[in-house]
């Protein structure tokens, strides 16, 4: 329809017997994540891991 999607937000689903779903998605030259768990089952490392490896991979494209 011509027009800009101003926001997107991915929210996995959890699949039965898995605490923890992880979407990824891009859009306009931006990479956005969605986790989807049960808080005390998770612990925040993943969602660090995911931000540490992004930022890994930007560096490492500029670079080359």
């Amino acid at each position: 329809m011509g027009r800009k999607l101003e926001r997107i937000l991915p929210i996995p689903p959890t699949a039965p017997g898995h605490d923890t779903g992880v979407a990824v998605l891009s859009y306009d030259d931006a990479v956005v994540f969605g986790i989807t768990t049960d808080y005390d089952a998770t612990p925040a490392v993943l969602a660090a891991g995911i931000e540490s490896g992004m930022a890994r991979l930007v560096a490492l494209g500029r670079d080359s």
